[in-house]
């Protein structure tokens, strides 16, 4: 059993559908669709505590930003022995007596909280659409082996 801090293999695929399926409730109180999309295994050797609360704490930021009627979509890929998960929001009304919300502060946290995980984390805007990506170094040799399980099945 993994000690406090210990750095372990863990698929971010199956925490991104675990978050998911545990936020949903409160996408649809929001009024907001979720949905997870993954195109391969997302192995990535980090300590599973602060990761499974960072992936469910990054998702429902994006909930909360979110304008009511519209979509989250998280896209797990896997290219360039990186993990890339990407979560487009349209942005609900910015706070009326703050520069910052309390969503927007917790990505803030979340961002340098996955850089400390040797995460990188781009923000972009496209028409009416934010969305950050998140990329964390995948355990190659792992990917190979879910990979060629895959294909033999």
């Amino acid at each position: 059993m993994p000690t406090a801090n210990e750095r372990v293999v863990i698929l971010l695929d199956n925490l991104l559908r675990e978050a998911a399926r545990e936020l949903q409730p409160v996408a649809v109180s929001s009024n907001v669709r979720l949905s997870v999309l993954n195109s391969a295994p997302l192995p990535v050797r980090a300590d599973s505590g602060p990761v499974t609360g960072l992936v469910f704490r990054t998702i429902e930021c994006a909930i909360s930003l979110s304008r009511p009627g519209s979509e989250v979509r998280i896209e797990g890929t896997s290219a360039q022995n990186a993990a890339s998960v990407t979560i487009p929001w349209t942005p609900g009304s910015a706070p009326q007596h703050s520069p910052l919300s309390r969503p927007e502060l917790g990505l803030l946290v979340a961002r340098a909280a996955w850089e400390y995980l040797g995460g990188k984390c781009t923000e972009a805007r496209t028409g009416d659409r934010q969305s950050w990506t998140i990329r964390i170094p995948v355990v190659e040799s792992m990917r190979q082996n879910s990979t060629s399980e895959g294909e033999r099945q």
